[in-house]
Parts: structure tokens; sequence; C-alpha cells
């Protein structure tokens, strides 16, 4: 009588080749998130040793800074007239180390390209921040228009108010309207808090011609009439508003990321 053969299968460890591959992503996922973080000059390293990649960087794609494309509908007679960025530009920080207490951020190149007729994008950033000034300050040492003693006096000088500047392209709406209508037809609101409070001043900054608006300046009290905070510590949200007739710049920052290597900066 023959004796029926048994065959055994031997199959791997399932749960050991699980391990093995939940592992190997860990890994992975980690290795991404430090080399993300390491492209955050804001976290990584001073500001003096910033190159302007790092400046590119914090100037387009930090928690400091959010961008807002505009249709040209919203825009009365559209987009076509006077420009902003894609003129003179901003006041340049001048070689005698006497920057603009209030200066905006120089034009990125790509945002020098000819505006378009029918969308614009428009730039809100914190200027308060010593992490915004010290992109102003380190691109003009690395243009020679400042020394590094006079740029590190320009970051660390303190900030009566917050600071929010609106640049685009084209600011043509805004010579329709004047500071005292952009100041009240703009304000916060936080979340958290509830409040929603207008900004105590608007700037309009205008190129040599004495005319043309490329950057415009919103002064924000850091503190209520009641004498509490403005922003409290655990605000997860503060909303920026600005509403000239059918033109609308709408956005919103997140304070618990708008953190430097010393922690909080606004």
């Amino acid at each position: 009588m023959n004796k029926k053969k048994t065959h055994r299968i031997r199959t791997r460890n399932p749960r050991g080749a699980s391990t093995r591959t939940v592992a190997a992503l860990l890994g992975a996922v980690l290795f991404a998130a430090a080399a993300f973080a390491a492209d955050e000059p804001w976290k990584s390293k001073p500001f003096q040793q910033w190159t302007e990649k790092d400046i590119h960087r914090v100037l387009t794609g930090s928690p400091w800074v959010r961008s807002i494309v505009v249709s040209s509908g919203s825009v009365p007679g559209g987009f076509g007239g006077s420009s902003g960025l894609g003129s003179s530009g901003p006041e340049t920080p001048p070689a005698n180390g006497q920057l603009n207490p209030n200066q905006p951020p120089e034009p990125e190149q790509e945002e020098q390209q000819a505006p378009t007729s029918n969308t614009q994008t428009f730039y809100v950033f914190w200027q308060s921040s010593k992490t915004m000034r010290a992109a102003v300050a380190q691109r003009a040492v690395l243009q020679s228009k400042l020394t590094e003693a006079e740029a590190e006096k320009y970051v660390n000088e303190p900030q009566a108010d917050y600071l929010i500047v609106v640049q685009g392209q084209n600011m043509r709406v805004f010579q329709t309207y004047d500071e005292k209508f952009a100041q009240e037809s703009t304000f916060l609101r936080l979340k958290k808090s509830k409040e929603k409070v207008s900004p105590s001043r608007v700037e309009f900054q205008k190129a040599p011609d004495g005319n043309t608006i490329t950057a415009v300046i919103f002064h924000f009290a850091k503190k209520l009439p009641s004498g509490s905070p403005l922003i409290l510590p655990d605000e997860k949200s503060i909303e920026f508003t600005c509403k000239l007739g059918a033109f609308l710049l709408d956005t919103s920052f997140d304070p618990q990321k708008m953190k430097d290597q010393s922690g909080p900066d606004l």
C-alpha cells in the first residue's frame, strides 16, 4: 500500500514582512519630514546665513505670507493702466543703511512679469514679524545696500503695531480709493476670541513718481481698548479681510505656525 506523501508548504511570516514594510515607510516619512524642515530657513539657521534661495522661500512659502488670485471683474476698470510690482516696484533700501521702518519685501523675479488682463496675484505679508523683516534686511545685505550691523539693528527694532502689507502686480484698485476708505473697509477677525478689529492706520506706499501705489501698509494695535492683548497665545486663526467695492482680499494666518527659532513671531 502506497503511503500518501504529505507536502509541507513553507510560507513567510506575514507579520515580520509587514513590520519591515512599516519600518521602511516610517523611515521614508521621517526622512521627508527632516528634508522639509531643513527647507525652513527661519527654523534651521540664523538670518545672517540666509541665501537668496532661503529669502525666496520666506517671501513665497512661509506661514507669514499668503497669495490671493483676483479676477479683473472685481476691479473697476480692470487691471489696465498703472501697475504695482510690474513697474518700479517698492522703494529700494538706500545704500546708507536707512531702511523704511515699514519696508515691504522687494518683488520676486517671477512677480515682475507683465500682468495679464484676466487675473492678478496679490500677496499679503505679516510684515511686523522678525522673519519677514529679516528677509528684507538680508536681501539688502546680499545686494550690498546694508551692512550686517545695520541689518541686525533693523531686524531687532521693536514694533509698536502688527503690520500687514499688501502688494500686487497691479495696485490700481487702491488708486480708486483713499487711505481712510481702505482703513474703514479692512479688518482682522480672530477665531478664538471672536474679536473683529479695524486698522488704526493705513499707509499707501508710492513709487518715485509720487502717484503709483506699490504697497499698502495696515497698522493694527497690539492691544484692545481694554488693555488686553489682541492676539492670545493659543489663537489658531487670524482672518484678514479688505473689501473695496467688488474687490475682495480675504485670507487667514495661523499664528501657531508663525514661529521662528525663538518662538512665536508676529
